[in-house]
């Protein structure tokens, strides 16, 4: 072959060469693509990781801040606790009442009946006075004139005077007005307990099944 057509021959290689990719051009391209997913792999991962740690420290604040809160509500509740069995103590071991002011130790469920008369006509005593947002031991159910006397624990004679009732009615009673009643010209309170007149009036001390008969006349 003439030194010519070799020539030709060399530079229609070149040519070929020059168009088509070596192997390790291809080489050089796959690992430039594979760097470059490395690359983006990896930021996928950091970008992940840092998500998942925000994740878990806001979770770690909120465990913390659930825990504090719950410390202060024991806290809270057992100062409560505390000072509620103070008031127990307190209260059991003050100063005891005068053994002839002691009506009962250990509480009492009495009745007593009452009838309250202006000029004539006997008056309605309402039902639930004494009761409301607190329950005294001293109230009515119905509008009959049965007083409940309800206690737990002491009772003193202070605690079942019948002016009490009077005032837990919001009502005036004594020796001289019952009721919006009082004594003028020749009218006059007058009280019957179980028949019998007396001039205790709102210093009278309700007994067990008591009948008391209030009259303004």
């Amino acid at each position: 072959m003439s030194f010519s057509k070799l020539r030709s021959l060399s530079v229609s290689n070149s040519a070929i060469n020059a168009e088509f990719p070596t192997t390790g051009d291809i080489l050089k391209i796959d690992a430039g693509k594979k760097a470059h997913y490395d690359v983006a792999y990896m930021e996928q991962n950091n970008y992940a990781a840092k998500k998942m740690a925000k994740q878990e420290a806001r979770a770690e604040r909120g465990q913390k801040r659930s825990f504090h809160n719950a410390v202060k509500t024991f806290s809270f509740l057992g100062a409560l606790a505390a000072l509620a069995g103070l008031g127990i103590w307190y209260a059991s071991s003050g100063p005891a009442a005068p053994q002839d002011d002691v009506i009962a130790q250990n509480g009492m469920h009495w009745h007593a009946q009452l009838a309250i008369f202006i000029d004539g006509k006997e008056q309605e005593i309402p039902a639930n006075i004494g009761i409301g947002i607190t329950h005294n031991p001293m109230h009515t159910h119905d509008a009959t004139g049965e007083i409940h006397l309800e206690f737990s624990g002491l009772v003193k004679k202070d605690d079942i005077k019948l002016g009490k009732f009077f005032a837990l009615w919001g009502k005036k009673f004594s020796s001289s007005c019952v009721l919006d009643s009082c004594a003028k010209d020749e009218k006059t309170v007058k009280m019957l307990v179980n028949g019998k007149h007396s001039d205790e009036f709102e210093n009278y001390i309700m007994q067990d099944k008591d009948k008391v008969e209030i009259r303004y006349e």
